[in-house]
């Protein structure tokens, strides 16, 4: 156990560097363009391919192919790498011509408030010719996390958002953006990919002809875990897309907003769903329920105290983090607000964001993809309904996306609960842990709003950053089901 949590230390940090990097692209831009229609643009096209790969992809490469690799022999888990790569590289291929065909309509429903813009239009055609190489990354990431290689996944964001920001540079004095981003996108993808294939020592494509080892049940497991994971995906899509209807800029001002929360929700989701999945794969595939019981309690847990501690912390100090990201360019102090004020709301969002990750990969360790599908589709559409006829606006609607997640969270636990008779928290000794994290989240609570009084700026943010890190420490210290849980072998 303290070998699975020190990858997932290390691919954290890989992570947070790369989310990093991510702040340092947004806060370009925003410096740059600020909120305006071109900063929107400029976000479209950075965001696509990837927004696409989620809603098809997802998490589902790790959900369905881990469990699948364990299964095999390692010559064989190759070889199913190999057909896997081949066949998502064909399949996105298809998906990306086609459209490429539809694009007009497509650039419409992710950017209603833009307007047309033919040559913004052409540079979308060019950006979405990245979406096969964002799909094999998640193949490949796949196949490193059964090999418990997780360093160059967790650095892939990094190696992307390093390939942009060096051709946003270049760009911004050589040609025009709109002509240049999508080339940088291409390329950032490819070199993504082309990392990830070096660090597996395999070559892709490669397959067994007289030993097929795709089956059915595997593509349908994939599936489901396709649509449930991309749904989930869509609400940030649903967000930004309402937004923009508020006026040119607001789709960027929520984007800001949203890449603040996509850091700590990144690096979370790294330690409790992605390094744990191929142990959680492994436990049940062994039958040792009671281990696996324990580990599934003992996860979510520490997830729970972790994600609670770190949306308290981000709360008090959201507006010294909007202002050290994003104050220094074209923003003006109502713009930098409007993104304090949406980040408020939406890293509220982070327990059950996280939660969610987890349940749906513990669920999928246990071979059920089905009823998580269900259960975020009716959400997700309820959800998209909702902000459709209500004309709810942009504050609601992140207000309804916290609601829906929380709701998502519940309905897995009962799922987990109920139909696979894993009664979470049962034990009595979990009184006294809520007991004692209820506590500790006070106390962070008071001290923080102390803080807050005091001190400013980035001597505020460094003070109560501390400040949860030791209250989590303290905490774990005192808990005696998270140190028998970090002490296993």
């Amino acid at each position: 156990m303290k070998a699975v949590l020190l990858s997932g230390a290390i691919a954290s940090l890989l992570l947070l560097l790369g989310r990093v990097s991510g702040f340092i692209r947004e806060a370009f831009i925003a410096a740059k363009y600020g909120a305006s229609g071109e900063a929107d643009s400029i976000i479209i096209l950075l965001t696509t391919p990837d927004v696409l790969v989620n809603l098809l992809v997802g998490g589902a490469f790790s959900v369905a192919l881990i469990p699948a690799f364990n299964r095999l022999s390692q010559l064989d888990a190759k070889y199913l790498y190999g057909e896997f790569s081949l066949l998502t590289f064909v399949f996105f291929l298809i998906v990306t011509l086609i459209l490429i065909g539809f694009s007009d309509v497509l650039l419409y429903w992710l950017l209603p408030g833009g307007g047309g813009n033919s040559e913004l239009l052409l540079a979308f055609q060019v950006s979405l010719l990245a979406v096969p190489f964002c799909a094999l990354s998640g193949v490949s990431g796949a196949y490193l996390h059964f090999k418990n290689r997780f360093a160059v996944v967790a650095g892939g964001t990094l190696i992307f958002n390093f390939f942009v920001i060096f051709g946003l540079m270049t760009l911004e004095v050589n040609v025009s953006l709109l002509v240049g981003v999508p080339l940088v996108l291409i390329v950032a993808a490819l070199a993504r990919w082309g990392v990830q294939v070096v660090d597996s020592r395999t070559i892709p494509f490669v397959i067994n002809r007289q030993n097929i080892l795709i089956s059915s049940k595997l593509l349908k497991t994939y599936l489901y875990a396709v649509l449930s994971g991309g749904l989930l995906f869509t609400l940030p899509v649903i967000l930004r897309s309402i937004a923009s209807m508020e006026g040119e800029g607001n789709l960027s001002l929520l984007n800001y907003a949203i890449k603040l929360v996509d850091l700590p929700i990144g690096v979370l989701i790294s330690i409790f769903s992605v390094a744990f999945l191929p142990r959680l794969a492994v436990s049940f595939v062994d039958e040792a329920r009671e281990d696996y019981l324990q580990m599934i309690n003992s996860l979510i847990f520490m997830a729970l105290a972790c994600t609670v501690t770190v949306c308290v912390v981000v709360f008090f100090s959201s507006r010294e983090i909007v202002g050290i990201v994003y104050d220094w360019g074209s923003l003006t102090s109502s713009n930098l607000e409007v993104i304090e004020g949406y980040f408020s709301i939406f890293l509220m969002t982070i327990p059950f964001q996280v939660l969610n990750a987890v349940l749906v990969s513990v669920l999928a360790s246990r071979g059920d993809t089905l009823r998580p599908l269900l259960i975020i589709s009716m959400g997700v559409v309820s959800f998209l309904i909702c902000a459709l006829f209500l004309e709810l606006n942009t504050s609601n609607l992140l207000l309804g996306s916290l609601f829906l997640f929380a709701l998502i969270t519940f309905s897995l636990f009962y799922i987990l609960a109920i139909k696979h008779e894993c009664l979470l928290f049962a034990q009595r000794k979990y009184i006294f842990e809520m007991i004692k994290l209820s506590l500790m989240l006070v106390l962070c609570s008071v001290f923080s709003f102390i803080v807050s009084l005091v001190l400013s700026g980035v001597a505020h943010l460094i003070v109560v950053m501390l400040t949860g890190l030791v209250c989590l420490f303290l905490f774990t210290l005192k808990s005696r089901e998270l140190r028998a849980f970090i002490g296993q072998k």
